[in-house]
Parts: C-alpha cells; structure tokens; sequence
C-alpha cells in the first residue's frame, strides 16, 4: 500500500469510564501522513467510515461508532482489520 493508504489488524480498546471504543494507530501517523490530526476514509472489517485520527496521550486513535460495533459484531477487545485513507 502507498503512504497515504495503511492497512493494519487492532484491538478494539475502550475508552475508560465511557461506551466508547477506538484502535490505536500503529505507525507514525505524522511521518505518514504529514500532520497530527488528520481526517481519513476508514474501513473496520470492510464497513467505511469517515473521521479523524487524533493523539490520545502517547499514541494515535481512530474511534469506532457503536453503529459500526454493532453491524461489524465486534466489540472491545475483539481484533479487526483496519485500513485508514487520506
């Protein structure tokens, strides 16, 4: 896959205190795709989604709406597949 365009497998992980869900980014999102916070195209287990990564302390996160956990049938602590696009 090109630099703007990066596929990945990630725990869904919870957001303390919340029904909340994310994946955090594995690579660096500032070296790929040029900036911190970026809006992108992703894609959890084939279903699209728009939105932004963004840092969350000391890593990088997409969230994942609980529409998507439903229609997916994966919820925190499953792993997915994951592609996100610039």
């Amino acid at each position: 896959m090109n630099r703007m365009k990066q596929q990945f497998t990630a725990e869904i992980k919870k957001h303390e205190g919340m029904d909340a869900a994310y994946v955090e980014i594995p690579f660096d999102v500032e070296e790929v795709f040029g900036t911190r916070r970026v809006k992108v195209r992703a894609w959890f287990e084939g279903v699209e989604y728009r939105g932004s990564i963004v840092r969350m302390g000391d890593c990088y996160m997409i969230g994942i709406p609980q529409a998507i956990r439903r229609q997916i049938g994966k919820s925190f602590g499953d792993t997915i597949d994951v592609i996100v696009e610039k």
